[in-house]
């Protein structure tokens, strides 16, 4: 049992490459071209892909839910259920109740369709700076923190083209799984 949950963390640390370039939490960028080569086949494969269907078992199930915080079964985190079929109704227009010290005006919400500049999840998981949110975001608070979060250090960003795929999604309007 052992072996496969190692295994398991593994491939999903290898899900997406790294480089020596650095996030605001300074953990590595997997998407810049590293000196190996370009973006894994799993990131590549993100580049046709704007559905939630996909969005869910590709990206969420791999980087949340993989590691039980938001599985749906918990206290804080695990409140957001991004489960397939269950994240639709925890993101889009669902105000962002983690952060009061980043949004201290509370005009957050977690996806707004149309508007990724508004979506806060875009700014959690690194795609948009925090100047660039409409109103402008605050650091994520110590408990909330970029995701996904890893205490141990060995979880990779979500990669450029894992986000951007979110990214098309919310213009797209977010629409539910199909």
């Amino acid at each position: 049992m052992f072996r496969r949950a190692a295994l398991a963390s593994l491939l999903l640390v290898a899900s997406c490459r790294h480089s020596l370039e650095t996030e605001p939490d300074g953990r590595p960028e997997p998407d810049a071209a590293p000196d190996s080569g370009g973006p894994s086949p799993a990131c590549l494969e993100a580049q046709d892909h704007s559905d939630l269907a996909y969005i869910e078992a590709k990206i969420f199930k791999l980087s949340c839910v993989f590691s039980s915080c938001h599985d749906g079964t918990g206290t804080g985190a695990g409140e957001l259920d991004l489960r397939e079929g269950m994240s639709h109704t925890a993101l889009v227009n669902v105000d962002s109740r983690t952060d009061a010290m980043a949004s201290p005006s509370g005009d957050y919400k977690l996806v707004v369709p149309g508007d990724p500049s508004r979506s806060y999840l875009m700014f959690l998981i690194r795609h948009i700076p925090a100047d660039e949110m409409v109103p402008p975001a605050g650091q994520p608070h110590n408990d909330v923190g970029f995701m996904p979060q890893d205490d141990s250090g060995t979880l990779p960003p979500i990669c450029f083209q894992k986000r951007q795929a979110i990214q098309n999604w919310i213009l797209a309007g977010a629409p539910p799984r199909t």
